[in-house]
């Protein structure tokens, strides 16, 4: 900034902002992705036998989902 005020002998420039692009599509992958796991976390946890192990885990599942 002082650079091209300095060049053009007066106050051009008063402040800078930089914008990043692309964070929610990044943030709307990260979601797809977290669901495409879970899903398939789900999937496996219904193959096991032992019920009280199966709703432990499922329990934890809702709660991981919960939290992000």
């Amino acid at each position: 900034m002082d650079k091209v005020n300095s060049y053009f002998g007066y106050k051009l420039i008063d402040e800078i902002k930089i914008q990043t692009f692309g964070f929610e599509k990044d943030k709307k992958n990260e979601r797809r992705i977290k669901e495409k796991f879970t899903k398939n976390l789900q999937e496996k946890i219904n193959k096991i036998r032992n019920e009280s192990l199966k709703n432990s885990l499922s329990q934890l599942l809702k709660t991981i989902k919960n939290e992000s």
